[in-house]
Parts: C-alpha cells; sequence; structure tokens
C-alpha cells in the first residue's frame, strides 16, 4: 500500500476512521455556513473508484479512501439539514464505508474493516433502502470473516438474506445479484467453519440465482 514516496497511507484511512469527530455529531457538527458535498457527485466518485476496487488497483483505493471518508462524514452531517436528500446522503455514506470495510479486510486490516463495516450499516439503516442495507451487509461478512468470526458470518448472511428476500421483487436483477452475493458470502464462512452441507446448500441457492438472473452483470 506504498505510493511512488513509500509513504504508506492505510494510517491515514485509520485516522479517517477515528476521527475524534466521528464521535459526535452535537459535539463536532459543522459550522452553520459550512459548503457541504452533494449526494450525486460523490456518488460518481464512488463508483469509479469502486471499479479501482474490483480492477485489482488496492493501492489506488486505499490512497483516496481517507478523502472519501471524510466526505462521508459531511455526507451525513447534510443529511441532518437536508429532508429531501437525507436518504440518498446516507446511502452513499454506506456506499463508501463498505468499499473501505471491504479494501480493509483484504489487506488484512481487520480491526479498522469491522469499524467501517459497523458505520456502513449503520448509514444503510438511516437511507431507509433494503438495497442498500443488503450490500453493507455484505462488508458486514467480509469484516466478520477477516476477524476469524465465522458463526457470526454465517449469522449476518442468513440474516439479511431473510430480510431481503422478504422486501424486495424478485425479479429485480439488483435485488438478485445482492441476495445471490450474500449467499457466496456467507458460503464461504461456512467453508472456513468445515461446514460442508451449509457451504454446499448456500452455493446452490446462489446458483438458482445466477440462472434467474440469466447473464453475467455487474449490478
Amino acid at each position: 500500500m506504498e505510493d511512488e514516496k513509500q509513504q504508506d497511507e492505510v494510517p491515514a484511512v485509520r485516522d479517517a476512521l477515528m476521527s475524534p469527530r466521528r464521535l459526535s455529531r452535537l459535539l463536532f457538527g459543522p459550522e452553520a455556513e459550512a459548503q457541504l458535498p452533494s449526494p450525486g457527485p460523490t456518488a460518481e466518485v464512488v463508483e469509479q473508484t469502486w471499479d479501482d476496487y474490483q480492477s485489482g488497483r488496492l493501492g489506488k483505493v486505499i490512497a483516496g479512501l481517507p478523502g472519501l471518508l471524510q466526505t462521508a462524514q459531511e455526507l451525513e452531517d447534510r443529511a441532518a439539514r437536508s429532508a429531501a436528500e437525507r436518504r440518498g446522503c446516507w446511502a452513499v455514506s454506506a456506499r463508501v464505508h463498505h468499499l473501505a470495510a471491504t479494501t480493509l479486510a483484504k489487506i488484512g486490516e481487520s480491526d479498522i474493516s469491522w469499524l467501517a463495516a459497523e458505520r456502513a450499516m449503520r448509514a444503510a439503516d438511516e437511507s431507509d433502502d433494503p438495497l442498500v442495507l443488503a450490500s453493507a451487509a455484505r462488508s458486514g461478512t467480509h469484516a466478520l470473516l477477516a476477524n476469524g468470526r465465522y458463526d457470526d458470518a454465517m449469522e449476518l448472511g442468513d440474516t439479511a438474506s431473510a430480510w431481503l428476500s422478504a422486501r424486495v421483487d424478485d425479479t429485480d436483477p439488483a435485488a438478485l445479484s445482492l441476495l445471490g452475493m450474500i449467499y457466496l458470502r456467507a458460503a464461504i464462512a461456512a467453508a472456513r467453519h468445515q461446514d460442508r452441507p451449509t457451504a454446499t446448500s448456500l452455493l446452490n441457492r446462489a446458483e438458482v440465482l445466477a440462472n434467474r438472473l440469466g447473464s453475467d452483470e455487474n449490478h
């Protein structure tokens, strides 16, 4: 994770996640005249960074995370001011923290991965969007797996899949994709827990959804 100047970027991500300002909006709220970001443009940057993650450019992702995490906090501040943009602000914050949790788990930073996952789930709760919450739950399974908590990862996957199934249209490609990914993450947890029957069952359930989706997409 070192850049061209041989500087490790991970501490900057840790600082962004563990800033005292993250502890209380009442104590550390923005000044009344502070200019806060809007969710639309930020969402575009976040998705571009997700593309970097999926292409394996983890160094670039880590370098961009401190700024994104700061922006996510500012979006949460904006959500408190604007009822019209509240859901969008929280949804983008959830997406940012999901990216942080998943990336940090992949590079072995399991402790702050869990912190980012917890923030992703809290933001997703505030968004009131079942797909956002289901997506954020994946970050929770990543963090739990990174911390060796296989039973907990399986429980989260099972709970999230049951919750999502009851709330979305089963023909929605995004819902099918998210549900399938939750099954796959839970299957990994079951395999690491040496539970072959559960892992096989989860893989079969994911395959059913993949066949229903019908094509290789990236919803």
